[in-house]
């Protein structure tokens, strides 16, 4: 008997996704706390 494992992988991916997301996002805040002067000299981002 097999299971369909697929909402499970996809559920798990999600969580990662989202996770990684987060972990960016707390990068981002701690360089332009910490780091003012690189974050004002690279304001440029791809999708701007």
């Amino acid at each position: 008997m097999r299971e369909n494992r697929l909402p499970d992988y996809i559920n798990h991916i999600q969580q990662a996704v989202i996770l990684s997301l987060i972990i960016i996002g707390e990068a981002a805040t701690r360089v332009m706390d910490g780091y003012a002067e690189f974050a004002q000299a690279h304001t440029y981002s791809p999708g701007n």
